[in-house]
């Protein structure tokens, strides 16, 4: 597996295991797993009208496969609700590189979180954390893709259990509003501290004796569009060192893990592009082909491959970077 950029660690066997990891590390830079960053795991839209069936993934290449069934009544957790899975990367793994015990149960405070993930310090910010929790817990996951070696076999959640702290009910609430007499997210008024479990597939690619982990630029706070983020993902996972990557738009729809049609996929890459979306390198579209091309934002070095380009492959096989929608002739 690829781990470029990947975070460096110390021994696994050094790590001392707690029962319950106080995630209170401030200043934190994103951190996800590769695998999630390899397939989409998560919805990319908040809109539960796409969420509520059943996807699967397959990359013929890896011959990875991923089944994702959401739950009926919330739908499949989102690329917004992957916010808390990457706190929890970021702490546990900050722990690990500082020789610090860790644990798959983390305590989190819900402010630190919301400052983490940009999310803001409003009273609806504290009360959604619940529907975040929630579908994390109860989207599950059949997967082929390995954690540190080990093959999954069988149905797991991200979060393989939970327990709301501190919380507070609204004052107007005589009875639990679902038909089960549980709490349910509309009940809850704010959520100050919660506790989550990782399960081990998660767990192990951040504590196993390979960490399979990428730091991902904070930009991916700031985008209000699940496609958007996706693409930053994508960009970050198979562009990383090198200067060009390029993927057909089919391809990069199937990745993306849209449940809508493919013109969506090319209408939001062409939105992406024109609207200069993702700062940290560039993406442009080849119409003529239907490729999506990401490259450095190093204009020099872009420059130098180009001109390799052109010694190699002459001087007409270079002209389809002129032709590209980019964002500096969009």
């Amino acid at each position: 597996m690829n781990t470029n950029n990947s975070t460096s660690a110390e021994n696994p066997e050094s790590l001392i295991q707690l029962d319950l990891f106080d995630a209170c590390f401030t200043d934190l830079s994103p951190k996800s797993d590769l695998s999630t960053l390899i397939a989409p795991f998560f919805s990319i839209s908040k809109d539960v009208r796409y969420n509520l069936k059943p996807r699967n993934y397959f990359n013929p290449s890896t011959k990875y496969r991923v089944r994702v069934t959401p739950s009926e009544k919330y739908g499949c957790a989102t690329i917004f609700d992957k916010e808390l899975i990457m706190f929890a990367c970021s702490q546990l793994l900050y722990a690990r590189d500082n020789g610090l015990p860790v644990s798959p149960t983390l305590l989190i405070d819900t402010h630190k979180f919301l400052v983490y993930a940009k999310r803001g310090d409003s009273a609806t910010a504290y009360s959604n954390i619940f529907k975040t929790i929630i579908r994390l817990r109860r989207t599950f996951y059949e997967t082929n893709m390995p954690s540190n070696g080990t093959i999954n076999i069988g149905e797991f959640s991200l979060i393989s259990e939970f327990d709301l702290v501190d919380v507070s009910l609204k004052s107007d609430i005589e009875q639990p509003s679902s038909n089960d007499g549980l709490v349910s997210p509309d009940d809850v008024k704010s959520i100050r501290s919660f506790k989550i479990t990782l399960c081990n597939w998660l767990y192990n690619h951040l504590t196993g004796e390979k960490v399979e982990a990428l730091t991902i630029d904070e930009q991916f706070f700031d985008l209000k569009s699940g496609f958007d983020r996706r693409l930053l993902e994508i960009g970050s996972k198979h562009l990383g060192a090198q200067t060009i990557f390029v993927i057909g738009l089919d391809k990069l729809h199937h990745n993306v893990g849209s449940a809508r049609d493919i013109k969506f996929t090319r209408q939001a890459v062409r939105e992406a592009i024109k609207s200069k979306s993702i700062n940290n390198f560039n993406v442009a579209f080849d119409a003529k082909s239907d490729n999506v091309v990401f490259y450095c934002k190093d204009s020099r070095r872009f420059s130098m491959y180009l001109l390799e380009q052109q010694k190699t492959n002459g001087q007409r096989d270079c002209r389809w970077y002129d032709s590209l929608e980019r964002s500096d002739n969009a």
